[in-house]
């Protein structure tokens, strides 16, 4: 029963249509203020983020027949009080990819909010529509706007991938790294990667060769391929002051336990020129031994 009276009050906002958007996007845009809560709790409405959370869903429920305040809920994303910029930007999510060309805006408050989180839960809803903007964020080479681009990419998910595996191949290292990080959040779904992942852990920079072997553990890889790059990467001479890279390779390979990654961690464990690299692969033959 329950279920179908809600059934029916949705039906009835459907529809209320176009009729109703001036006043959902004036909830949306007007925070009350100390007297006007006053007013609330005299007058018997309830408080002001129920009418707001009843006016998103409102939103979600019209869908393109809401099309018509996108801009409106844009502007809105720029407003002095949170409430309403947070409100602004989970009606645009209930909008979905309606709200496609509030991306840029949605985008730059990933640097201006201090709670972020969700805006990019905003993104998510939106979907494959906010992924080229993103894209072009990876571009760039300010760091924060690369990670925030990263992790926006990661979170929209299978979308992006088409667009990721295009953007590994870049001439820019900082973008190759940047996607390489978003692949890693997509795990197995992102195998198509590897071998682009596997020549960044032996030809890259050292950030590179970090996310690609970051990206290649989450995405699963075990072939032979990513082995023999792994202990190439290990045995590098070029690679010698990344100790942290190597120190965790070693661990990998101990993990993967192959008879060409004991052989090449028991070499290490002796020949190696850093300590405490040659301390991580007595370990990793340790463990290797075990599996």
């Amino acid at each position: 029963m329950p279920a179908l009276h809600c059934e029916r009050r949705w039906k009835r906002r459907r529809q209320l249509g176009t009729n109703a958007l001036s006043h959902l996007v004036f909830i949306i845009e007007n925070p009350d203020g100390l007297l006007g809560g006053i007013i609330r709790q005299i007058s018997g409405r309830p408080p002001l983020w129920i009418e707001r959370k009843r006016a998103i869903r409102a939103f979600g429920v019209l869908g393109n027949d809401a099309s018509s305040t996108v801009p409106t809920l844009r502007k809105n994303l720029n407003h002095s009080d949170p409430g309403t910029r947070r409100a602004a930007a989970a009606a645009l999510g209930a909008l979905g990819s309606v709200a496609e060309e509030a991306v840029p805006s949605l985008i730059e408050c990933l640097f201006t909010e201090y709670h972020r989180g969700y805006i990019f839960d905003v993104l998510v809803q939106i979907g494959e529509p906010a992924v080229p903007a993103l894209i072009e964020k990876l571009r760039q080479q300010r760091w924060e706007v690369r990670s925030a681009a990263s992790t926006g990419l990661g979170r929209i998910g299978l979308p992006a991938l088409p667009y990721l595996l295009s953007e590994i191949k870049s001439t820019n290292w900082w973008t190759r790294a940047s996607t390489a990080s978003a692949l890693g959040t997509l795990g197995p779904a992102a195998k198509e990667a590897i071998p682009d992942l596997v020549k960044m852990l032996n030809d890259g920079r050292h950030t590179e060769m970090l996310a690609a072997n970051s990206a290649l553990e989450n995405i699963g890889a075990q072939g032979p391929e990513y082995v023999i790059a792994m202990i190439q990467t290990l045995e590098d001479e070029r690679n010698k002051s990344y100790d942290y890279l190597r120190r965790r390779l070693a661990e990998i390979l101990g993990n993967i336990g192959s008879e060409e990654a004991i052989s090449a961690l028991r070499k290490a464990s002796s020949d190696d020129s850093d300590a405490q690299v040659r301390q991580a692969a007595i370990e990793a033959v340790a463990t290797g031994s075990q599996r």
